[in-house]
């Protein structure tokens, strides 16, 4: 079984658009779950996603902020359209890499892991019958 396949996992849920429950070790402890709590589906999934927050850092937006500070403390009104920080596309794209791989060393460093809230798939999703 590869790596991907044991990452699998199963869950149990009261319908298909909500809250999931587990993850539990096999279908079995999934189905015995959801009987126990009343739930009505049970599916494997791949677990949310392990984010790097240097993903989400805009390289163009840091510098629009920075240009706006520096702008207001230090530019000159008589030349609003001047550039402080006026880069290229190359030192933009350098500072793009330098930023993140700072950024992922210090996630790194901190041991920090940061997990999204939504599956990256699902599979095997079973409807079990309702319960009298």
């Amino acid at each position: 079984m590869t790596d991907t396949e044991n990452a699998w996992q199963w869950y149990d849920a009261a319908d298909d658009d909500g809250r999931a429950y587990g993850p539990h070790t096999t279908r079995e402890a999934a189905l015995a779950a959801a009987r126990n709590e009343g739930h009505r589906v049970i599916y494997r999934a791949l677990p949310p996603a392990r984010l790097r927050l240097a993903s989400y850092i805009s390289v163009d937006t840091l510098i629009e902020d920075a240009e706006a500070a520096a702008q207001k403390d230090h530019g000159n009104p008589d030349l609003s359209d001047d550039l402080i920080f006026d880069l290229s596309e190359d030192q933009m794209t350098s500072l793009n890499d330098a930023l993140r791989d700072a950024i992922d060393a210090w996630q790194d460093a901190q041991n920090l892991e940061f997990k999204g809230c939504v599956f990256e798939d699902v599979r095997a999703l079973e409807w079990l019958a309702r319960q009298r």
